[in-house]
């Protein structure tokens, strides 16, 4: 009797192998993040959030950028103080994942609504919007970043630094840890950037990540930075570089953390967020000048 069990068993074993990858395959697997994830946000290698206002609409949408793929869409169809995130993946369905693993949004040409300025394997890129303000839509343009050396995989960061008008770039340099700045040497409505006019601000270690913000809401742009060990915030006065230091509220981070990746602006308040941990996060005190 049991040699009989035994062989019974050993055939369901053999048909078990026999079958089961089949049955597998069959299946309609489909991507569900609302299991471990709730919000639906997918949560990805090296995430890079930025909020932006594309659809005009008065609140905050959100592009997530990551070492995974190019960039993705998320609408706010929820409200300026109670945002719900929806993914919308036409958007960016003209943008090349070499060209992207993260991206900006800046009216770089002047006229009216916002372009989309990438950086990924390739180096820097320019979407522009053929679209309008309330309706979007990004098309690549002559590459103006073309000349620049940022290597591979670089944070642009935008904003008018000298007063005059137009747009100039700032850009971490990926694993080199190094921020370079270049002055828009070009028009507000045709810029042109040379590495000529490039500037090597300092060096944050491993991975910069730049930000361009007025953190203490003083009327100029300040810049933020993250590293894969700390985070600097610089006062840039007319260009000049001044260390600020944060409150003991955001430097008492929480233990386990190994990369500080990015800040952002969102819903009215400055977040670092953190990665690997995607859930947490912190509103950014007042910083205090040393």
């Amino acid at each position: 009797m049991k040699t009989k069990n035994n062989l019974c068993l050993t055939i369901l074993t053999v048909l078990l192998f026999l079958f089961l990858p089949q049955f597998i395959q069959a299946q309609p697997w489909e991507e569900d993040n609302h299991i471990f994830n709730p919000t639906g946000i997918p949560s990805l290698s090296f995430s890079q959030p930025r909020f932006y206002d594309l659809d005009n609409d008065g609140d905050l949408d959100m592009i997530l950028g990551s070492t995974v793929q190019a960039p993705l869409y998320f609408k706010n169809t929820g409200s300026k103080t109670t945002p719900k995130f929806v993914m919308d993946k036409s958007l960016f369905a003209n943008v090349n994942s070499l060209n992207a693993e993260m991206g900006v949004c800046v009216d770089i040409d002047a006229d009216g609504d916002l372009d989309f300025v990438t950086g990924g394997y390739t180096g820097l890129h320019l979407y522009e919007n053929i679209g309008s303000n309330m309706q979007p839509e990004f098309m690549e343009s002559t590459n103006i970043f073309a000349q620049l050396s940022v290597g591979e995989n670089p944070i642009p960061t935008l904003a008018d630094m000298d007063g005059d008008g137009d747009i100039d770039l700032a850009v971490g340099l990926s694993e080199d840890g190094g921020v370079k700045y270049y002055t828009n040497s070009g028009l507000k409505d045709s810029p042109e950037f040379l590495e000529s006019n490039g500037v090597r601000w300092f060096d944050v270690g491993l991975y910069a990540y730049p930000y361009f913000v007025d953190l203490d809401k003083d009327g100029d742009t300040d810049l933020l930075v993250g590293s894969t060990t700390r985070i600097l915030a610089i006062r840039l006065p007319t260009i000049g570089v001044t260390k600020v230091r944060f409150s003991k509220q955001l430097e008492q981070q929480p233990t386990g953390i190994q990369a500080l990746w990015l800040i952002f602006q969102a819903m009215g308040k400055l977040i670092l967020y953190l990665d690997p941990l995607p859930d947490k996060y912190f509103i950014i005190p007042t910083p205090e000048q040393t």
